[in-house]
């Protein structure tokens, strides 16, 4: 076996060893998201509709908040000494407590934004119960982000998703037990799912944290006794919210556009409403794999760019985007060759709108396929991306080519092609392609290609 090869087969298991636990703990957590949905469900269309809209909610105010907190994954993984990793980790808690301030008050106060959208009563007061018991478990849910990022950070993979699966299956225990008064518990209704979800929360941040200690990767003694440790942790403060607002932003621009997008689908009826909530959703599905592999290519970026090994991290972030446009054109040939059937799993064949979802779905999931290709390849080179700590022109990209094209070419195709909402869908897969090739060409003009691509004949090094 040639240096190069075996250099590569160490590169794909290091690759496949954090992108696979990782993938598996995003799926978790849309496993959580489908039983609270499923709770909520049997509990009435009233609870499902002012619920469901209430975890839509606290999961969009949580995650753009996880992006802030995400600044410490490639300031952990670039540093090797205990103490300093232990300074990230002390600085990116105090960030997520800071964090969980504005998403806590935004909770509690959701039902002022509820009568200025002129939502039901009903479906406000269920959205405003689910949210107010939602409202306390958001520092252990930022917290567990930070333990998260860290324990990713340093390859601890196994243990995340070990207990992110044991907390799937306790957010189920316990939404079944608080909403419909199980095993002795009082009857609490949509406010019992949402206090499950802070529960299940809380028994993550006590799982990860005693994991953390017991494998002594968390020296917070050894934080207070070097010198000027509050002046070193506040500066460590500091570099996490560099790099992790403009990741925040990034997050808010995707989920807002969408949310956006799905308010203009719901003027078209009912069949189009559908047919892109199906098509979302799968998409939603689909990008767990990519982000995972996003996550895989900041942490082996980083790793290698703060070793100084250029030529290691330009191979890892072109492996991580080789399997992503491979695991993209998977999803993509699922979708186009079996569209009937996955309309089936969601849709009964007896419902008068079938023939006109089933239509409409058919058309959006291939667009829907090359937008999880696109989405797939900027994600995954942002990461990258983010692994050398360049996070504000890559925001930039999102922001830019979503909200300055995509919102623009969506209202305008929706206007020229019938059905309207194929030419929303095609609006966001043409914004996704302009935004996949920029961030390609800005990772092509990192320092990680132009220092590892040969000099041309005849060029002169200068120092």
């Amino acid at each position: 076996m040639t240096v190069r090869t075996a250099r590569l087969s160490g590169e794909w298991r290091a690759l496949l060893t954090l992108c696979g636990p990782l993938a598996l703990v995003q799926l978790c957590q849309m496993a959580m998201t489908a039983i609270s949905t499923a709770v909520l469900g049997h509990l009435g269309s009233v609870a499902l509709a002012g619920g469901g809209l209430g975890a839509a909610i606290g999961a969009a105010l949580v995650l753009v908040a996880q992006g802030v907190v995400a600044g410490l994954q490639p300031l952990a993984a670039q540093n090797a000494k205990a103490a300093e990793r232990a300074q990230i980790l002390v600085a990116a808690l105090l960030v997520a407590l800071a964090c969980s301030v504005p998403v806590a008050l935004a909770l509690l106060n959701v039902s002022h934004v509820l009568a200025l959208l002129g939502m039901p009563t009903a479906v406000a007061q269920a959205a405003l119960d689910y949210c107010t018991a939602c409202a306390w478990g958001a520092p252990f849910a930022l917290c567990v982000a930070s333990l998260r990022y860290f324990l990713v950070a340093v390859r601890r993979t196994r243990a995340v998703m070990a207990i992110a699966a044991g907390a799937t299956l306790c957010n189920g225990v316990l939404s079944c037990m608080l909403a419909y008064g199980k095993w002795g518990s009082p009857v609490w209704g949509v406010r019992g799912v949402g206090i499950a979800w802070s529960l299940t929360w809380a028994a993550m941040l006590v799982a990860l944290a005693c994991y953390a200690v017991r494998v002594r990767l968390c020296p917070l003694a050894a934080v207070a006794q070097l010198p000027d440790a509050p002046g070193a942790v506040l500066e460590r403060v500091r570099g996490v919210v560099r790099v992790g607002w403009p990741i925040a932003v990034g997050y808010a621009s995707e989920i807002w556009l969408f949310l956006l997008f799905s308010t203009m689908v719901a003027r078209f009826g009912t069949a189009s409403l559908s047919a892109h909530q199906l098509a979302l959703n799968l998409v939603n599905a689909g990008f767990m794999v990519p982000l995972a592999l996003a996550q895989t290519a900041t942490v082996r970026v980083a790793q290698h760019w703060g070793s100084g090994l250029r030529q290691h991290a330009a191979r890892a972030a072109a492996l991580t985007l080789g399997a992503g446009a491979a695991y993209a054109g998977l999803c993509g040939t699922l979708l186009v060759a079996f569209p009937d059937g996955v309309v089936r799993l969601f849709v009964e064949r007896t419902d008068t709108r079938y023939v006109a979802v089933e239509q409409l779905a058919n058309t959006l999931f291939a667009l829907g396929a090359l937008y999880i290709a696109f989405d797939a390849l900027q994600a995954i080179a942002a990461g990258a991306l983010r692994g050398m700590q360049k996070t504000r022109a890559p925001m930039l990209i999102v922001v830019c080519g979503y909200w300055g094209l995509g919102l623009p070419l969506a209202w305008a195709l929706s206007r020229w092609i019938t059905p309207a909402v194929v030419g929303i869908w095609t609006g966001i897969a043409l914004a996704a392609s302009c935004v996949a090739a920029l961030m390609l060409w800005l990772l092509w003009r990192s320092e990680i290609f132009q220092q590892t691509r040969p000099r041309a004949l005849g060029t002169r090094i200068t120092r």
